[in-house]
């Protein structure tokens, strides 16, 4: 991986970085439970990151459960690493740049999150009932933001006060996923709906106390069709989502 970036405002020097590192990964997977109801596979990946010099280790389970011919219970586990990390530069003119940078050791680092799923799937015919449960939890995020914020006191003009912070914090995500489909010879459709919530907290932004992250979406509806007529594919999708916080 290769980054690099400057952050000016007008004559003062904001942020700058330059880095370059490198992933070196092993991965293995183990069914360690695989009867004619039960399934469960235990696996692992070790990431060592050059610019850390360190090897960061990613379990994961899966477990499925057939308690009928058609319907089955499924969960699984996982925790992943991102080296490569991702901020939003908000300057005093309310103009917003999202920026890519590489995990160090210092103002940016790695980020860890843990990832749990449960679920349910259903089928009869042509048609299947899918339901999931899941929850994130998440450390290592990065706000980079203005310290003062508001006007200037004398005239109506964007704020002067240049003083930028990196913040890390840690945050959660929840929700429900639903989706019904259906499957025949030419046709191939379904309709999925989806509830989540998603809180970021920082000890030192608004006296620690969790608010709705940027990309915190709490209902969407997805529904989407494809139907095959002889040399022709035909599709039609719909989506709805509710909209999204204003932070800055």
């Amino acid at each position: 991986h290769q980054s690099a970036f400057v952050l000016q405002e007008e004559d003062r020097m904001m942020l700058q970085n330059e880095a370059a590192a490198y992933e070196m990964a092993l991965f293995n997977a183990l069914p360690i439970l695989n009867r004619e109801d039960v399934f469960i596979e235990l696996g692992n990946r070790f990431t060592f990151y050059s610019a850390t010099d360190r090897v960061y280790w990613s379990p994961r389970l899966n477990i499925r459960y057939d308690y009928h011919q058609q319907a089955y219970l499924k969960g699984a586990f996982t925790r992943a690493n991102q080296f490569v990390r991702e901020f939003v530069y908000n300057n005093r003119l309310g103009q917003s740049l999202t920026f890519f940078t590489l995990s160090n050791q210092d103002e940016f680092p790695v980020g860890h999150s843990n990832n749990y799923m449960l679920g349910n799937h259903w089928a009869r015919g042509p048609w299947s009932l899918d339901l999931e449960l899941y929850k994130k939890d998440f450390w290592g995020l990065i706000e980079y933001a203005r310290l003062f914020q508001g006007f200037d006191p004398e005239e109506i003009n964007p704020g002067r006060q240049r003083e930028y912070a990196i913040f890390n914090g840690k945050g959660n995500t929840h929700g429900l996923d639903v989706m019904l489909s259906l499957n025949r010879t030419n046709y191939q459709g379904w309709l999925s709906y989806t509830w989540s919530k998603t809180l970021h907290e920082f000890r030192a932004i608004y006296r620690g106390a969790a608010f709705p992250a940027q990309d915190d979406r709490r209902h969407q509806i997805n529904w989407v069709n494809h139907y095959h007529w002889k040399a022709l594919d035909l599709s039609a999708t719909y989506v709805m989502a509710s909209g999204r916080p204003f932070l800055d």
